[in-house]
């Protein structure tokens, strides 16, 4: 056995100069995430033969692929304005880059379509070094809750490139700030500009992710996007914020959630400008209050800005 605990693990990403070329990493492409883990999988092709012996029928390994999963805190550069630490895997999971120099300065992430460069990516886990390429990432989720960090989850697909025995690497993760959590003193969270007493903002970014091949090569890439998500709140009163009312109407506003905290390069903000909210359902809050879970949907995407916009 190779005697390291589960958690001993790294992993780096990198943008690749051409499509399906494998790029060699080094330290400085390493991403600080959470509870990462690597899978081989693979799509046996059976031949379909009578076997009036018995026994099962033969197959041969087709769409032998990698997939890396975890999570990373949503956090910008110590200097508000610079790209933020992950944006190798923002970029890769369908992220435009805006570079607002401001002021305020700040780093602007927008999903898109189309456009997007593949990367290849290293991942090392208990004596294993997983090589991809070709490979393409999509968020699974966004999640902000009051006392914890506000993060994401992420899954990459890709080519194997290589698998062998090496061990994990010290590499230099300086460049990811300490996440502020969100607190009392800094959560703002606020529909059509009213504020709220928010508990949780849980999204769905609806991507999924599909390799295709063809006589050419192969293809990882996002084939469908549609955001949607969960607001949880204490009940507002109806002069507060008529939510009950936007659901029936499906009328839409704006959907704000903010971390302000310290300084500015450690502000966090997620919007989306037009955003149709769902009927409210009733739930309980820290044993006995009264609160509301709010189904939304953003109708044009978020974006995501690590640096205050104003």
């Amino acid at each position: 056995m190779s005697g390291e605990f589960i958690d001993v693990r790294a992993l780096r990403l990198k943008a690749e100069s051409v499509e399906g070329t494998y790029e060699t990493l080094a330290a400085a492409d390493a991403m600080q995430i959470l509870n990462g883990e690597a899978q081989i999988q693979e799509d046996p092709l059976t031949r379909e033969i009578d076997k009036p012996d018995g026994g099962a029928r033969p197959s041969v390994q087709t769409r032998r692929r990698v997939t890396i999963t975890g999570g990373i805190e949503l956090a910008g550069a110590a200097t508000a304005g610079n790209a933020a630490p992950h944006a190798a895997l923002l970029l890769n999971a369908g992220h435009a880059e805006v570079l607002d120099a401001g002021p305020p300065a700040g780093a602007e992430y927008s999903p898109v379509l189309k456009g997007f460069a593949s990367a290849s990516a290293e991942f090392f886990w208990d004596g294993e070094r997983y090589r991809a390429k070709s490979g393409r990432s999509r968020l699974t989720s966004i999640a902000a809750e009051i006392n914890n960090y506000l993060r994401a989850e992420f899954e990459y697909m890709g080519l194997i490139e290589s698998i062998a025995e090496a061990a994990v690497p010290s590499d230099d993760v300086s460049a990811f700030q300490a996440p502020q959590p969100l607190t009392v003193e800094s959560m703002l969270a606020s529909v059509g500009g009213t504020a709220l007493e928010v508990v949780s903002i849980n999204i769905d970014p609806g991507i999924d992710l599909n390799m295709s091949y063809h006589s050419e090569g192969v293809i990882v890439g996002h084939t469908a996007r549609s955001v949607t998500g969960t607001l949880r709140c204490h009940r507002p009163l109806v002069a507060t914020k008529d939510l009950r009312t936007l659901a029936s109407t499906r009328a839409t506003e704006a959907l704000f959630l903010g971390l302000s905290t310290g300084t500015a390069a450690e502000a966090v903000e997620i919007t989306s400008a037009t955003t149709e909210f769902g009927e409210p359902q009733n739930v309980e809050i820290d044993g006995g209050y009264k609160g509301w879970d709010v189904p939304f949907r953003m109708l044009d995407d978020y974006t995501l800005r690590f640096g205050p916009s104003l």
